[in-house]
């Protein structure tokens, strides 16, 4: 809901710190499919695109108990991408149903930032 009279606001990414920079965005391409958009080793960034939502990766040192931030990501048949992620050797929990309407997978990239991946279980989003 639109704040009366306020600012057009709108999230344009979600950054993460990394260790490895380079390693992580490959593992972010080649794992999970974002699409590259910008790249600068230079200034250890690389910005990724997921549908309309971006990912920056950030090199940096990370800090344990990634808990504060967490990727969610909404696929087409969460049950068909646990599959294909368990068969490059991804750690991913089992699929689990919420009372919301959708069923959800939770694995982690390789600095341990908490991915849940999720689709709906009914024909159509809420509120769509």
């Amino acid at each position: 809901m639109p704040i009366p009279d306020g600012p057009e606001i709108e999230l344009f990414m979600a950054e993460v710190v990394v260790a490895d920079r380079a390693a992580s965005a490959r593992w972010y391409v080649d794992v999970l499919g974002l699409r590259p958009i910008l790249d600068d080793p230079a200034g250890g960034f690389v910005l990724l695109g997921s549908g309309a939502g971006r990912v920056a990766l950030k090199g940096g040192p990370t800090a344990p108990g990634r808990g504060a931030v967490r990727l969610v990501f909404r696929v087409a048949d969460v049950d068909a991408e646990r599959a294909r992620l368990v068969g490059l050797g991804v750690a991913v929990s089992g699929a689990t149903e919420s009372a919301e309407g959708y069923r959800e997978v939770r694995l982690a990239d390789p600095d341990g930032t908490p991915i849940r991946l999720f689709s709906w279980s009914g024909p159509r989003e809420p509120g769509g």
